[in-house]
């Protein structure tokens, strides 16, 4: 009997811009379901990662704010979680141990209730997606 705890999907490539704080009521006024976008504010900085085709819409968006990094060639994976997860200790420990374990550099991190997704630089997609692929048959 197999049972499968994560799903995984793969997008790349995407790219992360880190902006000083600002907020966002509406940053893309079309739905195109092929792009990935991801943002999260914090106190001191905003980062939105986004598909490279978003590129030149966000830097018209944001012509007037100061980029503190961007970065390039990147991937990310999202694994799906299931719904009893925020009833389990170590959930996240246990995904990023093994990345770790593996010597993958993980760029930023972004989760939802029952999403977790990882950025990473896209010469190391394959093989995180590899070791986590196999963390369904480990368990």
């Amino acid at each position: 009997f197999a049972q499968t705890i994560f799903e995984f999907s793969v997008v790349a490539p995407s790219e992360s811009i880190v902006y000083f704080p600002i907020t966002i009521h509406l940053l893309f006024h079309k739905r195109i379901k092929d792009i990935f976008f991801a943002f999260s504010q914090g106190v001191y900085e905003t980062t939105i990662i986004l598909s490279d085709s978003e590129h030149h819409d966000v830097d018209i968006l944001f012509k007037n704010e100061k980029i503190i990094q961007e970065s390039i060639g990147l991937s990310s994976l999202t694994i799906k979680l299931p719904s009893e997860n925020s009833d389990v200790s170590g959930i996240y420990y246990f995904i990023l141990k093994k990345l770790a374990w593996e010597g993958i550099n993980i760029l930023d991190i972004i989760s939802t209730m029952h999403e977790f997704t990882i950025i990473v630089n896209d010469e190391n997609i394959d093989r995180a997606f590899s070791i986590l692929k196999n963390i369904n048959k480990s368990i």
